[in-house]
């Protein structure tokens, strides 16, 4: 195995894959957010975000369901 990695990584490139090993320590943490915001941790919804934004269409992203929000 190498020392040195073996793909490139630019200034701009982010990992949502990797987030929960750093922001989640917290078991509890870990948990409430898991079971309602697990999906930030998929690239595949961050690259929808992306290609909706190419494509016009600026969307709305809560944090709370219909349900749990004012008014």
């Amino acid at each position: 195995m190498s020392g040195e990695p073996w793909y490139s990584v630019g200034p701009d490139d982010v990992f949502p894959e990797e987030f929960a090993t750093f922001l989640l320590t917290d078991p509890r943490v870990r948990r409430a957010f898991m079971a309602r915001h697990a999906d930030l941790l998929d690239p595949a919804w961050w690259r929808e975000r992306q290609a909706n934004i190419r494509a016009g269409r600026l969307e709305d992203v809560f944090p709370y369901g219909v349900e749990r929000r004012f008014g």
